[in-house]
């Protein structure tokens, strides 16, 4: 996929990767479990935006009737392929219980792939991504 101008307009139904800045992984999901809260694992997954159709997500609003995804606006952001949304819990915290002293990602949630529509799954942006459509 071709990154996005920075500032254009995605237009809700649309196919995106989601890539970490720093890292140049995707958001990647597949049918294996999360290690904490037994839903869908999510991970990154891909270099530079390169990858396979468990990067691609679909961006819908979670209410309203707008065209397109607007700062400050609550979205669904669903996996393409599995048709689950995007989620996390302030439940499942990476700590020294369930991943030890060495733990990478220390007191990080843990984004899971989610079935159910509900508060887990609502997302907003506040502030500028960059985006591949």
């Amino acid at each position: 996929m071709e990154p996005c101008e920075p500032g254009s307009k995605i237009k809700f139904g649309t196919k995106i990767r989601l890539t970490h800045v720093d890292t140049g992984s995707n958001l990647h999901s597949h049918l294996a479990k999360s290690a904490l809260s037994q839903q869908q694992e999510v991970t990154g997954f891909g270099d530079d935006g390169n990858g396979d159709n468990g990067d691609d997500w679909v961006v819908n609003p979670a209410q309203g009737s707008s065209n397109y995804w607007k700062k400050d606006n609550e979205v669904f952001i669903t996996h393409d392929s599995t048709r689950k949304h995007l989620g996390c819990s302030e439940q499942a915290v990476f700590g020294l219980n369930n991943c030890g002293r060495q733990c990478p990602v220390m007191d990080h949630l843990e984004v899971f792939g989610r079935k159910e529509k509900d508060s887990f799954v609502k997302w907003k942006t506040s502030m500028g991504v960059f985006l591949h459509k």
